[in-house]
């Protein structure tokens, strides 16, 4: 399928879902506009107690390094959350023959049977992803270091070479942690689809299954980009989201192909013998 048809099948599946979208934009409001009022709290409380608070200019960030990982603490905090949020928004778009209002009774009823796991894969995620970075923050270390007006006033032939290579582990490592995390991409969808399957297993299955498969995952992901003007301003992100969720459910399906197929009537017996 081409991503065309893959949004034209989502379209087609969300207006089959009412009660699946309109939840799924509803927790999406909530989580922005409670990351917006812990932002909007702490630029209050700054400004009453006098605090010098300038997050959108870099000078701010220049003078402390205390202020950047602050920020890069929060940033994670949000990502956290909005990954949990995903877990829960994902399952509404995973077709195990429920209707929409089937599956929002289950999350009702359920709640930590959704909740937990999607906590417990966020966090073994974004740990396991910052161990993976974690190499590229020496050479980080290394451009931050040399670049220094202390140290470029007086760098030798030896620091110049050392500044150099950083720059250069630096793209690498980048580059070969974006490749590495696409074919982490199915993983969130093999947690769901069998529970029972190890992380690591998982990671080295979702690896396995993207191979060559890379370039089709980005061309969906450069398909969305016309929509980014409206994601930018914050709300719209509510209606846009599970669209795109629901469309990375059909892609998912497709490149999983007989896993997917194979795993899906045990998640639906699953589901149905815990609804009453």
């Amino acid at each position: 399928m081409t991503s065309k048809q893959i949004k034209r099948a989502a379209a087609s599946q969300l207006r089959q879902n009412f009660e699946g979208i309109s939840m799924a934009v509803l927790n999406q409001f909530a989580l922005i506009t409670f990351m917006l009022l812990i932002e909007a709290l702490i630029y209050i409380t700054s400004e009453l107690s006098d605090i010098d608070y300038r997050p959108l200019q870099l000078s701010y960030y220049r003078e402390s390094r205390v202020r950047i990982f602050t920020m890069c603490g929060r940033m994670l905090g949000y990502l956290f959350l909005n990954s949990v949020l995903v877990y829960i928004q994902r399952r509404r778009f995973i077709n195990t023959g429920e209707d929409g209002g089937v599956v929002e009774r289950y999350i009702a009823m359920h709640p930590k049977r959704i909740m937990l796991p999607g906590v417990k894969l966020s966090i073994q995620l974004l740990f396991y992803k910052i161990l993976v970075l974690s190499p590229m923050l020496i050479g980080i270390y290394g451009v931050l270091h040399f670049s220094s007006k202390e140290v470029v006033s007086s760098i030798s032939l030896f620091g110049m070479v050392c500044f150099m290579l950083s720059i250069g582990f630096s793209i690498v490592w980048l580059g070969v942690c974006i490749h590495y995390f696409m074919s982490l991409s199915l993983v969130p969808f093999i947690s769901q689809l069998n529970p029972r399957a190890n992380f690591f297993d998982a990671c080295d299955l979702s690896v396995k299954l993207m191979e060559s498969k890379h370039m089709r995952l980005v061309s969906f992901y450069i398909s969305w980009l016309p929509w980014l003007p409206l994601a930018v301003l914050i709300y719209p992100l509510i209606f846009i989201y599970p669209y795109y969720s629901a469309a990375h459910v059909i892609l998912a399906r497709e490149i999983m192909g007989d896993y997917w197929q194979d795993k899906l009537p045990a998640m639906a017996r699953r589901w149905q013998k815990n609804l009453y």
